[in-house]
């Protein structure tokens, strides 16, 4: 398979599991819940809650810029993963 066919059949497969994705929103949004309640019971951000974040924001992030063709490197599984929030 050439590779620009071959690129366009991984985009495909990231459209639709962006799709997939959409109800992540209900997530997010429930993390963010929690972790402002937690915030203000604790006067600090739960660690476990933030990286959970990072993740999933990066990850998010690295398909929408994948299929907009900011970045032509496809995202995990596709290549290595990159966390934009590592050290």
């Amino acid at each position: 398979m050439p590779k620009n066919t071959s690129s366009i059949l991984i985009r495909v497969f990231f459209s639709l599991l962006l799709i997939f994705l959409a109800p992540m929103l209900g997530v997010i949004i429930l993390i963010a819940i929690i972790q402002t309640t937690l915030t203000h019971l604790s006067h600090q951000p739960n660690m476990h809650l933030l990286d959970i974040s990072k993740y999933i924001i990066s990850y998010i992030c690295q398909i929408v810029e994948y299929l907009t063709m900011v970045s032509h490197t496809p995202p995990y599984p596709f290549s290595p993963w990159n966390n934009r929030y590592d050290h």
